[in-house]
């Protein structure tokens, strides 16, 4: 964003949304149909919930802005994605109208700050190699 007039848009564009991503544990919010939001924790724990301000309308207002701020084209018709991060580094994709099942497909994926190590993948050898790891080598 511009640190300007557009982050007050889209933090009041935010808004709605606010209460879900700041529960405690989230790590990711899905929506598939507009007026419901389905929130993800770590143990697994799935919870649907009704998010009557989160309309049809709404996801496709956020879409636009997120994509305008990102550099990105948003068009319900000819380009009906956007991929990008909000504020905070949590991820954003989102997909609407006829190209998925449902008219809506929303994922934001939470940035929860977890310092991670290839100790942790259970990495060795030259997999755990810090080079391969900056190259975001894949792992097979």
């Amino acid at each position: 964003m511009d640190g300007g007039m557009g982050d007050a848009v889209l933090g009041a564009k935010l808004e709605p949304l606010a209460a879900f991503m700041k529960r405690r544990g989230l790590v990711e919010l899905n929506a598939n149909a507009p007026g419901r939001v389905m929130l993800e924790f770590p143990d697994g724990r799935r919870i649907e919930e009704k998010a009557p301000a989160l309309t049809a309308h709404y996801w496709t207002g956020l879409c636009y802005i997120l994509a305008n701020s990102a550099g990105q084209v948003f068009d319900p018709e000819a380009v009906p994605f956007v991929s990008t991060r909000l504020p905070g580094g949590h991820r954003f994709e989102a997909m609407t109208g006829p190209f998925c099942e449902t008219g809506l497909s929303v994922s934001i994926r939470m940035y929860r700050g977890i310092d991670r190590t290839p100790d942790d993948f259970g990495l060795t050898g030259e997999w755990k190699a810090p080079a391969r790891v900056r190259r975001r080598c894949s792992i097979r």
